[in-house]
């Protein structure tokens, strides 16, 4: 039984992570406790409300940084007296969400993954979907432009194809030092409208996307785009998780929270 003093812990620094965390001040009496890792730069918590709405409540509190695996997880657990789990990190942060999994299952706390739903190919699109970052990397087409969409720690795989021009795409600073010189950074965030991706695509000439299957509604601008331009899209599908409830809007979070016995 969970006592109304033991924190609901919420992973991950993505929209979803807002919304759930605006949901849960205003129906839970439980602290909230959001756990952020350094992705969102050196001032995690500040960029994660930077990002969204956050109501001001004494009861939430931020834990920035790792846990370390889920050995480090279950006893940040059992210290901080955990109710229940709510994963709402990335659907390709795949080691933060099995790590959670096995530790809430040896806690013995309940866990639910909030997610976003994936994208889906529809008529115009040229989609070529594969599994994994080195099969994306491998069917480049020879001797193409391609735009990398994939996150900043996500080049290595793609380091080999010399045959190709790479233009990544990121949110994040990449060291010039790290990229080969077929390869240029372009820093910014996904564009706010279709125009804006088919500007940047049309100004480096693309002939070929690679990105990852994230369903973010911001990120899909740049599907369109390409379906628009008529060019293939190499569709990193998403990682297979460990089996744990998942949901995907707040009408389920709000009976989640009811039948777990965290409802205000």
């Amino acid at each position: 039984m969970t006592h109304t003093t033991d924190p609901v812990l919420v992973l991950g620094g993505t929209a979803e992570a807002r919304t759930v965390v605006q949901f849960l001040v205003l129906h839970t009496k439980h602290p909230i406790i959001v756990s952020l890792a350094g992705v969102l730069g050196t001032d995690p918590e500040k960029a994660f409300r930077q990002r969204g709405d956050l109501p001001s409540d004494d009861r939430l509190s931020f834990s920035v940084g790792g846990f370390g695996g889920s050995a480090g997880l279950v006893r940040y657990i059992t210290s901080n007296s955990i109710a229940a789990i709510i994963d709402a990190t990335h659907p390709f942060a795949h080691a933060m969400s099995t790590n959670a999994c096995a530790a809430a299952a040896q806690s013995g706390i309940q866990i639910i993954r909030y997610t976003r739903a994936p994208w889906s190919p529809v008529e115009g699109d040229l989609w070529i979907q594969v599994s994994s970052l080195e099969e994306a990397a491998e069917q480049l087409i020879p001797h193409c432009i391609a735009m990398l969409a994939v996150g900043r720690l996500s080049f290595d795989p793609f380091r080999h194809r010399t045959d190709c021009h790479l233009v990544v795409r990121s949110i994040g600073d990449i060291d010039p030092s790290e990229l080969p010189g077929h390869a240029e950074h372009v820093r910014s965030m996904p564009g706010q409208t279709v125009e804006e991706e088919l500007s940047l695509m049309q100004s480096r000439s693309v002939e070929c996307l690679v990105t990852k299957n994230s369903g973010a509604s911001q990120s899909y601008l740049k599907v369109v785009a390409a379906r628009r331009l008529r060019l293939p899209v190499i569709m990193i599908e998403r990682p297979v998780l460990p089996e744990c409830l998942e949901i995907t809007d707040t009408t389920a979070l709000d009976r989640w929270l009811l039948e777990s016995d965290l409802k205000v």
